[in-house]
């Protein structure tokens, strides 16, 4: 996307279901800052996407799917690199459901039972300086009150992840399937959709794709309970690159009550990200290290 898409944003998105869920079940996301310039009133706005999938037996079944698929088991392809530029604290009470900069802040919308709440934090110390609990509607990103609400839908009826592509005008959706949803920017209808799978195997579909941001041209997707990042082609779904981030915060040195890693962000400098996890107790400001020879 080049210089264009540094400047852009992500759009929120979060599944209220999820919140009344315990995190064992838990499978909704959060997103995403509107990236469109401000217009005269300040109206920009971020999304926050309500699920509408109520019983804990549709996460049951995507999670059946998550094991016959295979489709993320992807030692084989290779994992690229990472550095770690600085740690910030969070909140280890905060279920991330997703991590966006916009504006000089990071918002961070997060769940579990009666604790959706959608944050602005300082990206320098992680301090929580303003929140608002949410109802499936698009919010204003400066004072975070609501504008509107509108419905959705999706291959398994959820909402998971969200992003924001300016070259088209388009929002990019995750539902926890290897579906990507496409929906136009203005009337926030789905104007097609897209799977996600793995050109090595092509018949290996990435199930559970899970929190999105668009980076120059590309979106970038956790996958939910693996400690991966991965990108992929928005144009035809096909996967180009893998991190793996099993060493980030290493599972065995995690207490039982911190969760799966997710949230992922541009940052105020270019090649720079955020990233962190549900109930994790810190923000990671990291880049991502150049593809090596013979990935895609």
């Amino acid at each position: 996307m080049g210089k264009k898409s540094k400047k852009s944003s992500k759009q929120q998105l979060h599944n209220t279901d999820e919140a009344d869920m315990k995190r064992s079940n838990h499978g909704g996301e959060a997103r995403r800052s509107q990236s469109k310039k401000p217009s005269n009133n300040d109206n920009v706005s971020l999304y926050h996407i309500f699920g509408t999938v109520s019983s804990v037996v549709l996460v049951a079944i995507i999670s059946m799917l998550y094991k016959g698929y295979e489709a993320n088991n992807l030692k084989a392809f290779g994992s690229l690199d990472y550095k770690v530029i600085s740690e910030i604290p969070h909140d280890p009470k905060a279920f991330t459901q997703g991590l966006t900069y916009a504006g000089g802040y990071l918002y961070e919308s997060t769940g579990m039972e009666g604790q959706s709440q959608v944050r602005r934090l300082d990206p320098k110390t992680g301090e929580v300086l303003a929140w608002k609990h949410q109802v499936g509607f698009i919010y204003n990103i400066t004072t975070l009150e609501v504008i509107k609400q509108f419905k959705f839908d999706t291959a398994t009826k959820q909402g998971w992840g969200i992003t924001y592509n300016p070259d088209q005008r388009e929002l990019i959706v995750s539902d926890g399937s290897d579906w990507l949803h496409f929906w136009d920017e203005d009337t926030l209808k789905e104007t097609r959709r897209v799977r996600v799978w793995n050109p090595r195997e092509k018949s290996q579909r990435l199930a559970l794709v899970n929190e999105l941001e668009y980076i120059d041209g590309k979106v970038f997707a956790n996958l939910w309970y693996r400690d991966y990042i991965v990108s992929f082609d928005p144009s035809n779904g096909a996967l180009l690159n893998m991190y793996g981030f099993e060493a980030l915060w290493p599972k065995d040195e995690r207490p039982e009550d911190a969760d799966c890693f997710n949230g992922i962000s541009l940052s105020d400098v270019p090649g720079e990200y955020f990233m962190t996890g549900k109930l994790w107790p810190t923000i990671y400001r990291l880049k991502l290290k150049p593809k090596k020879p013979g990935h895609l």
